[in-house]
């Protein structure tokens, strides 16, 4: 009995460690979860609230803040320009797009005082673009303001000045063309023509929308022009409008008497409706008019050429049906050359079939197509070039062939011409022609 209750003393004892053990167990955990709520509540609390320092923090935009302490952390733009110049220069692509955002978010009011501060910033590629998306921003809602500051800043730099004035001259010609053009007077006609395109770009620009606003200002100022801003302003006349409209330029031009104006507005009138799909329309316009042979046939290849890029087997038919021998060899030779540039083997078909029609009258064309597959093709187009029956056209295709070769073909010419169906006249043309450029 003694040794019964012994083991069962000790049964209990070892019952009762296990109960503290697990008992103890469980207040660890407990007071574990307790301490890990506690912190995850008092991290939410940090992330909602603004006393904590996580990192570099990006200013508010002007104009976007609605705190004072925010208002005071950001005031003027150069935390802003800082920001989005440091963020071109290493956000790539995604950084580029953030940049931009900064600035479109920028009000009005705020756009000088930006611009003033990034022009003052020592010059890099990250502080001209951010100049860029200034200007962008700033020409569309306010142009004359932004087009004075460009001038401004960079009228001493002509290249510059180019470069920037693009888009503020481009929405001041939308929103007030008049201005626009006294500011393409003042700024764009004393800078050299050929230096870039900004004078055709602008000027076409500028007329196109002054005609919609005042056509009778607009073309006034027209005439006042001369030389190839003449023929800029002039497009831009041609592309306000719809077909009646363009004829009253023309109608004005006969009036004012400018003959070469007149030919150039007509020309224009009717590859502006080809190119834009109404050959159809273009072609009724033609032939309503009454004009001689002489004027009427560059109007017919105006056709033609805008309507080529969509159909070039039915323009050329149709341009071919008002041809005769007068002018049958060079409008051949024009269709083959614009066909063959892009699609050679089209071309080629088309002109086998030419060839067996015309028979010499396509001599020209011939060596104009020998001419355009000579450094894709060469053996080809010396069998096509032997093809040239008349002889003063050949030699002149074999002279322009060996120029193309001596840019394409380092040394074999010789050899080529071994293979070939020329005459030695011909091939002496050739290989002489082939060699200046690798003497």
């Amino acid at each position: 009995m003694t040794r019964l209750f012994k083991r069962m003393g000790n049964h209990a004892l070892a019952t009762m460690k296990w109960m503290l053990l697990c008992g103890a167990l469980l207040i660890v955990l407990l007071g574990a979860f307790v301490l890990g709520w506690k912190s995850r509540t008092s991290e939410k609390e940090i992330l909602k609230g603004d006393a904590v320092d996580r990192g570099p923090r990006v200013p508010t935009i002007i104009g976007t803040s609605n705190s004072e302490s925010d208002k005071a952390e950001t005031e003027g733009p150069e935390r802003l320009l800082s920001t989005a110049i440091g963020t071109l220069r290493f956000g790539g692509r995604m950084g580029e797009a953030e940049a931009f955002q900064m600035v479109e978010d920028l009000e009005k009011a705020d756009l000088p005082n930006a611009f003033a501060t990034a022009i003052g910033l020592p010059p890099t590629p990250s502080r001209d673009r951010l100049i860029d998306f200034l200007l962008d921003r700033w020409a569309r809602i306010d142009p004359p303001s932004a087009f004075a500051a460009c001038a401004d800043a960079f009228g001493s730099d002509r290249e510059s000045f180019l470069a920037r004035a693009r888009m503020p001259l481009l929405y001041l010609g939308r929103e007030d063309p008049a201005s626009a053009f006294a500011a393409w007077r003042k700024h764009y006609a004393p800078l050299d023509e050929a230096y870039d395109d900004s004078t055709e770009f602008q000027l076409s620009g500028i007329f196109t929308n002054w005609a919609r606003k005042d056509f009778e200002t607009a073309f006034q100022e027209y005439l006042n022009l001369g030389g190839e801003n003449a023929k800029y302003a002039l497009r831009g006349l041609f592309d306000h409008g719809n077909l009646d409209q363009r004829v009253r330029v023309l109608t004005l031009l006969e009036e004012s008497g400018e003959v070469d104006a007149l030919a150039e507005g007509r020309k224009t009138l009717v590859k502006r409706l080809a190119r834009s799909g109404d050959h159809e329309q273009a072609i009724a316009w033609l032939d309503q008019q009454n004009l001689d042979a002489q004027i009427r046939a560059p109007l017919e290849e105006g056709i033609a050429e805008g309507w080529f890029p969509q159909a070039p087997g039915e323009a050329a038919a149709w341009l071919l049906s008002r041809s005769d021998d007068s002018n049958r060899g060079k409008r051949l030779a024009e269709i083959t050359r614009d066909w063959a540039d892009w699609e050679a083997n089209a071309a080629g078909a088309w002109l086998g079939r030419m060839v067996e029609e015309y028979g010499p009258q396509s001599d020209k064309a011939i060596g104009r197509f020998a001419e355009s597959i000579a450094t894709k093709d060469p053996s080809t187009a010396l069998e096509w070039l032997a093809t040239i029956t008349n002889d003063a056209e050949r030699q002149k295709a074999a002279q322009l062939i060996g120029r193309r070769l001596s840019m394409t073909m380092m040394d074999g010419v010789d050899l080529l011409l071994t293979d070939s169906p020329l005459g030695e006249e011909d091939r002496a043309i050739v290989l002489e022609a082939s060699q200046p450029f690798h003497r």
